[in-house]
């Protein structure tokens, strides 16, 4: 396995909202490792709770010159019994040589005191 830097998770850290994720190559797979997120946060936008101690590892594998299949295991010992795997979905590239992903607005008002409860006003 190789790794994008010489850089593994640092011992003493303070959480912050996204964490601080490791990549590294196992074979053709792109696999990211994430530990230390903020346990103030949410794992998705339904508001699931986690502790400190989380660990996501996202899983990219080819199947194919323009598709990857993509696996999410989140492990948390002070809120899950066993990891949590998400069902693998199959992500592809678009073929479209104008396709672009616009910019996301820097101020989406998208965190908890503006999504519940209340409607946003656009």
């Amino acid at each position: 396995m190789k790794t994008f830097g010489p850089r593994s998770h640092p011992v003493s850290r303070d959480g912050s909202w996204m964490g601080d994720p490791v990549a590294r190559w196992d074979g053709n797979a792109l696999v990211i490792e994430t530990e230390g997120v903020n346990a103030e946060s949410w794992i998705d936008a339904m508001g699931y709770l986690h502790g400190y101690e989380m660990k996501t590892t996202e899983r990219f594998q080819p199947i194919g010159p323009d598709s990857y299949e993509y696996t999410l295991t989140v492990a948390d010992p002070e809120y899950l019994v066993e990891p949590w795997v998400k069902d693998t979905i199959v992500l592809s590239r678009g073929k479209n040589p104008k396709a672009f992903i616009p910019d996301t607005p820097p101020c989406s008002d998208r965190d908890k005191e503006h999504m519940v409860g209340k409607t946003r006003e656009l």
